[in-house]
């Protein structure tokens, strides 16, 4: 525990540091991130809500140089560790029925360039999925390619739908770094989880006439 509390300390000084790069992402983004996993262990949910929400606004200010694989999985994450956001019902509320499938990303792709020289490092990408089956269980993948985090984290639970909201209950999940890629977290499997979410959904024709599933405000196809 006083471990615990003595790493708070120190992530706020390394907040101090603003945008300077600490490990190749903006040491204010560390620091935020760092606290929010800080409190999850030490199971201060409150603390950890008003952190993440924190940590959300920070990264929709556009203040540090992300790719867009990293700005989409530190911003998840924060959602992930907020409480539910209350959306007003359609309306014309959807039918659950209509949310069963799988629905996926296209993988979003861009170059990793060393910062200063603007050298080519790597490619990065990023492509989320998720499955939604009549027994009411679900599955969520997200799969990320850069330079600090690379590999697929999954997560499933069982999922309801209550007018335009889409809520998950979050069981369990499971992490696979990609190989080659040092410095990450050991692999796990299935890991329980009990976390509530709630998401606005909502499902539209494009105009090449598929369906897309919009989860807040990302779109996916039908698979």
């Amino acid at each position: 525990m006083r471990q615990l509390d003595r790493a708070l300390g120190a992530y706020e000084q390394l907040e101090a540091l603003g945008a300077t790069p600490a490990e190749e992402l903006p040491a204010g983004l560390l620091a935020g991130y760092g606290r929010c996993l800080v409190l999850r262990d030490l199971g201060r949910s409150e603390d950890l809500r008003r952190e993440a929400a924190a940590l959300e606004s920070e990264l929709g200010t556009g203040k540090w140089r992300l790719t867009q694989a990293e700005y989409e999985f530190y911003r998840d994450q924060a959602r992930g560790w907020q409480p539910s956001r209350a959306d007003p019902e359609p309306a014309e509320p959807q039918r659950r029925e209509a949310l069963l499938g799988n629905w996926g990303t296209s993988a979003v792709y861009g170059s990793v360039l060393e910062q200063g020289t603007g050298e080519y490092q790597r490619v990065s990408g990023y492509g989320t999925s998720y499955s939604f089956r009549p027994d009411g269980t679900f599955t969520y993948l997200m799969v990320g390619s850069g330079t600090v985090v690379s590999g697929a984290v999954t997560y499933r639970g069982t999922f309801k739908t209550r007018g335009n909201q889409l809520i998950l209950h979050v069981t369990a999940s499971a992490w696979t770094p990609m190989p080659g890629h040092e410095g990450q977290r050991a692999a796990w499997d299935w890991k329980p989880q009990d976390r509530i979410e709630t998401h606005t959904w909502s499902i539209t024709r494009r105009d090449d006439g598929q369906e897309q599933l919009t989860v807040d405000d990302k779109g996916l196809h039908r698979e």
